[in-house]
């Protein structure tokens, strides 16, 4: 008999959350940038997780995000005004959630389910509110 589960975790960001729903708002802030500014956010977010990871240094996903989002708009030439920069951090705290999460969430009503999000930070993820 194999193991009993009672839990599944889910990566947050990518998996449930669509991190490109951040390119209207990026649009809206920097016209016709926003597709590479998220592209290139996310990409160096990614690039200092695994970094930080390989040098076994832990920095808080929130930090890691604001830092890739500095970086991208410096090498983009954009100039993020600290309101606009909490504007877009504060746009990753609701971001969209995939078409398909609900439904393949509603496939397992036997166990208990929970997100590892990364971040300290307190959020209002919207799949929390998933109806039963």
């Amino acid at each position: 008999m194999g193991p009993h589960i009672e839990a599944i975790v889910f990566d947050a960001y990518g998996t449930l959350f669509d991190v490109y729903s951040v390119v209207a708002l990026c649009n809206r802030k920097f016209p016709g940038k926003g597709a590479e500014l998220s592209a290139l956010w996310r990409s160096k977010q990614l690039e200092y997780t695994w970094l930080l990871s390989l040098m076994g240094r832990y920095e808080d996903f929130w930090r890691v995000t604001e830092s890739a989002l500095m970086f991208a708009c410096r090498s983009l030439g954009l100039g993020c005004s600290a309101e606009t920069r909490q504007e877009l951090m504060e746009s990753y705290l609701r971001l969209d959630v995939f078409p398909d999460v609900r439904p393949a969430l509603h496939q397992f009503p036997q166990y208990r389910l929970a997100i590892c999000p990364m971040v300290r930070r307190q959020c209002s993820l919207p799949w929390w509110r998933i109806p039963a």
